[in-house]
């Protein structure tokens, strides 16, 4: 049995500087002051941050070994969230932010300690918390909560120091819920059903973007409806080896698989599911090491979203194209 807690404590000091743009100060309309903070504006608060966490397990024989975990962190209001907090917030102490773990599984190790294995079920969640001035929990942001349950396998065999050969495999699904606020989603104007004007000849004379303020659009995401969390795919695979010879060579590899996942909070563009893999090859000799990296070797397209904020649906990562990285270093 295992038990473990602690305590943070953050100040913040904040300043709003003159002359910059102040979105509650009159309108689009009449922009008196609004383009122009006419004075700085300071604030401070603090606030309590606590976490712990309680864990227990037991070895049965043949090294088999249950456990099973709960544990609350405290963390800070990530970058989209914390941008918002304003004075009043802070003052009210509106920084930190709760993140739950359940996890439940067995693990265990056989043939004389060469296999390793463990299967887990686990449920993850956090809910973002800021105050407003009359000490709701919202601010110009949103106030979101996520979770996310999954079932993870892995196996490691190690029969020899020269060898390894690992294997994982996770199911899961996140989910957000909006408890209150307004959360924004990019949205392109061809989703909203804006299309290119052509000349005669098939050639683009105005796109479909620019119906839309260059596809700049945004929609709300409804208060108090589970969607799926955009970025995080369903199934996940993923392998990875090494074999080293007496002699100083050696050589390995390692590929993960990622299924289907939408980009953004507006569900309209999928990326679809890839496989990708990496190599190297190594060499020691008298203390020194020489390695080649292989990324991406069979140079496959794929792409990513922007795990995490508004604009997914518009704004994703490419894959990086096959690339070598060289490495030599010595030991004295």
């Amino acid at each position: 049995l295992l038990a473990g807690g602690r305590v943070d404590y953050v100040q913040v000091d904040a300043i709003q500087h003159k002359g910059t743009f102040a979105n509650n100060t009159g309108t689009s309309g009449r922009p008196v002051g609004r383009y122009n903070r006419p004075n700085d504006i300071r604030f401070e608060g603090d606030d309590l941050g606590k976490s712990w966490s309680l864990s227990g397990s037991f070895r049965l024989p043949h090294g088999i070994v249950p456990y099973y975990t709960y544990g609350v962190q405290s963390v800070l209001q990530d970058g989209g969230n914390i941008s918002n907090i304003g004075a009043d917030a802070t003052a009210k102490g509106g920084v930190y932010e709760d993140a739950t773990i359940k996890e439940v599984g067995v693990k265990g190790s056989m043939f004389k300690d060469r296999v390793y294995w463990a299967i887990s079920a686990y449920q993850q969640g956090k809910t973002s918390v800021s105050l407003n001035t009359n000490g709701g929990e919202i601010t110009s942001g949103s106030v979101d909560a996520s979770k996310s349950r999954g079932l993870e396998v892995e196996v490691r065999w190690v029969p020899s120091k020269q060898f390894y050969l690992t294997a994982y495999g996770v199911s899961q699904k996140s989910t957000t819920k909006v408890l209150a606020g307004t959360r924004s989603a990019s949205i392109a104007g061809t989703a909203l059903g804006f299309a290119d004007v052509t000349d005669a000849a098939g050639n683009i004379i105005f796109p479909a973007e620019a119906f839309s303020w260059g596809g700049q659009n945004t929609i709300n995401v409804p208060v108090d409806q589970i969607l799926e969390t955009p970025g995080y795919p369903n199934t996940q695979f993923g392998t990875s080896f090494n074999y080293a010879f007496r002699r100083g060579l050696s050589f390995g590899m390692s590929g993960n698989y990622n299924s289907a996942v939408q980009s953004g909070f507006a569900q309209k563009l999928i990326l679809p599911a890839y496989a990708q893999f990496n190599a190297n090859v190594g060499y020691k000799w008298k203390g020194w090491s020489m390695k080649v990296d292989v990324m991406n070797v069979f140079d496959r397209l794929y792409f990513k979203s922007r795990i995490g904020g508004g604009s997914g649906d518009s704004l994703i990562s490419v894959s990086l194209p096959r690339r070598f990285q060289y490495t030599v270093s010595k030991t004295f």
